[in-house]
């Protein structure tokens, strides 16, 4: 599975999802113009990975600052992982 990383901007969070060093964060500001856009990788990527998840998972997610369709995007990633978390040890922060 490939690694996700995406370099912070004055719009947009770090975003680091590498399941190979158990890091999965999501940190920053997020006020991009279209979250929908942006996120959709993000959430394939979540898909895909509870497909065969890690033994632990914590995912971080820590904004400065989030709009609101930014945290429409972030809603729709939560409840993905959500859905595995009566099976899978999964902890956010």
């Amino acid at each position: 599975m490939n690694s996700v990383y995406i370099k912070e901007t004055d719009l947009s969070p770090k975003v680091i999802l590498d399941k190979e060093n158990n890091q999965f964060q999501i940190i920053g500001k997020s006020i991009v113009e279209n979250a929908h856009l942006f996120y959709q990788p993000v959430l394939e990527w979540f898909k895909e990975y509870f497909l065969n998840p890690n033994e632990n998972t914590e995912i971080i997610f820590h904004f400065h600052y989030i709009n609101s369709s930014s945290y429409l995007q972030v809603a729709n990633i939560t409840k993905i992982i959500a859905e595995y978390t009566a099976d899978h040890k999964i902890t956010i922060k």
